[in-house]
């Protein structure tokens, strides 16, 4: 019996759901289930403003490290809500995330996190939280692209990530062979 519980974080549907310090609502708990039972399948959440993809979102992605799904993750969102984003993920999953903002790694008092000089800085945290825009600068991508695999990589208003250009000869955009 010890064995059991010892080991229920780990086997236990919804550990990290229930350990966040928000908790779904019905619709939300739904959509959780079915993209995390279904892992590592794509998905694009498209609701109404207000109804909560950001909780949808980081509800997942808690759940995937608490079970142990997933070990590392990018998430790309627009410059403007990096910040809420970060706190959003703090205050209601009890995720503390890595920012990217100007130049360096900051936590969410913006106190910068050092890394290691000699190596990749996209490597040096499970969940990266980067500015879309910057991500998709070509100073930037290589960097991005070669701290991979990421087991989970989320895009907030992800029409950002399209392919530039209507050309047969243009190339997509390479973050989206992250997606």
């Amino acid at each position: 019996e010890l064995v059991t519980l010892r080991d229920a974080p780990m086997t236990s549907p919804w550990t990290g759901v229930g350990s966040a310090w928000a908790q779904p609502l019905p619709h939300q708990a739904e959509l959780i289930s079915r993209v995390v039972s279904t892992y590592p399948r794509g998905y694009l959440l498209a609701d109404e403003v207000g109804l909560g993809k950001t909780v949808e979102a980081g509800m997942v992605l808690r759940e995937l490290f608490t079970s142990g799904q997933a070990k590392k993750a990018l998430l790309l969102v627009p410059a403007s809500v990096m910040k809420q984003w970060q706190e959003e993920l703090h205050e209601k999953m009890n995720l503390d995330v890595a920012r990217f903002d100007k130049g360096s790694f900051v936590d969410r008092y913006d106190e910068p996190i050092p890394v290691d000089p000699n190596a990749n800085p996209w490597s040096a945290f499970p969940i990266v939280l980067a500015s879309s825009h910057l991500a998709r600068r070509c100073d930037r991508r290589r960097q991005i692209l070669d701290a991979g695999p990421w087991d989970v990589v989320l895009v907030d208003e992800a029409h950002h990530a399209r392919r530039r250009g209507s050309k047969p000869t243009d190339t997509p955009n390479s973050l989206l062979a992250l997606l």
